[in-house]
């Protein structure tokens, strides 16, 4: 007996080649063409535009994204009247107790 529905794990071939997408990893860890802080879907898209001769939506540029893994590395935020030595006293400090 033969299932002869149609296979529903189909997914759309990939935009952009592996060179390409390494290309984007190393324009990604660097700053954004418009001078932001960090790299928004659509820098992304608009790169990925330029790249392919046409137009890309802003969607492709957030799986692109997604796919590469990639984080914005910012630091946290920290209170601006914040007292360091408070806070350094205020730490709580792990014990190891290997009896």
């Amino acid at each position: 007996m033969v299932n002869r529905r149609r296979p529903t794990a189909w997914r759309a071939p990939r935009m952009l080649s592996l060179q390409q997408q390494e290309e984007l990893r190393a324009a990604l860890a660097g700053p954004t063409p418009d001078g932001a802080k960090r790299w928004r879907a659509r820098d992304v898209a608009q790169w990925m535009a330029a790249q392919l001769g046409r137009p890309v939506v802003t969607q492709r540029g957030w799986d692109y994204v997604q796919r590469l893994k990639h984080r914005p590395q910012v630091p946290r935020p920290r209170h601006a009247l914040a007292d360091a030595e408070q806070q350094a006293t205020f730490k709580k400090t792990r014990v190891v107790n290997l009896a």
